[in-house]
């Protein structure tokens, strides 16, 4: 089989790429060696959980993502699935709520409303997060600040909320000392897109697709494309690529495909390294 443009993987980026290419007319294959959409983005159906009910413990069925993600509602990805109609593909649900561990788990007050009903916060504490909710929505990046620790200390918020919203709202990833360590300009970034995403179509600022955010955004970029030529072939090991004077080869046990243009995830990369930097990452 030929491709102008051959997809190894059928991650968020590489799907996204695909329906991009393929709409502008391009003659894209798109191969994974599992046989879903997503990757790392997957999903394992009809796990067997330990469910406590009051009567025993039962056993129940329930869908695992292997990695969980929430979509602002005001951000960059969700402009995205309108403007390309994808999101015309999917169905979403409301976030029911933030929790961060802290000594217990405690809920993240996500609106006016949850910061005033919040039992376990003090009619100051209450303030002062007010205080933070609307002098942040306004702020500029002028401050003078070196992280966006120091300006959530200079609110006086304590310990607890300080840490509830560097995990809850920004939602970095990392050791505790990179996210203390976050700049001041890009914390008030997230915490100003979190901020402007609060009602936008729900209560919450954070949708999550109701069968797998990653695996489902994935499938959608990946129907996307098909509807403009593009071909998907699941559960196909590569076997081996090699690269021709004209493009690549990719084997795969009887099959041979071959494209003037290969672009494959991070993960294909590391597996044939020696081929490495001719990889569009």
């Amino acid at each position: 089989m030929n491709f102008e443009t051959l997809i190894l993987g059928t991650g968020l980026a590489e799907s996204i790429v695909s329906a991009a290419l393929s709409k502008q007319g391009n003659n894209v294959g798109h191969l994974d060696e599992y046989p879903f959409y997503g990757r790392s983005h997957g999903l394992y159906h009809d796990c067997l959980v330990e469910n406590s009910i009051k009567s025993g413990i039962l056993p129940a069925k329930c869908t695992i993502e292997m990695s969980p993600k929430l979509v602002f509602a005001n951000g960059l990805l969700t402009e995205l699935l309108i403007d390309s109609k994808v999101g015309s593909y999917l169905e979403f649900r409301e976030c029911q709520g933030i929790h961060v561990y802290l000594n217990g788990w405690k809920r993240l007050p996500e609106s006016k409303e949850d910061v005033f009903l919040n039992s376990s916060l003090s009619l100051i504490e209450k303030r002062k997060l007010m205080k933070f909710i609307t002098t942040t929505a306004d702020a500029e990046n002028s401050g003078n600040f070196d992280t966006f620790a120091e300006y959530l200390e200079s609110f006086d918020l304590g310990d607890d909320l300080v840490a509830m919203i560097l995990y809850g709202i920004t939602l970095i990833s990392g050791t505790r000392e990179e996210i203390y360590n976050m700049s001041w300009v890009s914390g008030l970034a997230k915490a100003k897109l979190y901020l402007s995403s609060l009602g936008k179509f729900c209560k919450s600022g954070f949708l999550v697709a109701s069968y797998g955010s990653g695996s489902e955004l994935s499938q959608g970029f990946c129907r996307s494309s098909a509807v403009y030529g593009g071909t998907f072939i699941l559960n196909t090991p590569i076997d081996k690529i090699t690269k021709e004077q004209n493009g690549f080869k990719i084997y795969s046990q009887d099959q041979v495909f071959n494209c003037k243009r290969l672009i494959a995830s991070t993960d294909f990369s590391e597996k044939y390294n020696d081929l490495q930097s001719t990889f569009s990452r």
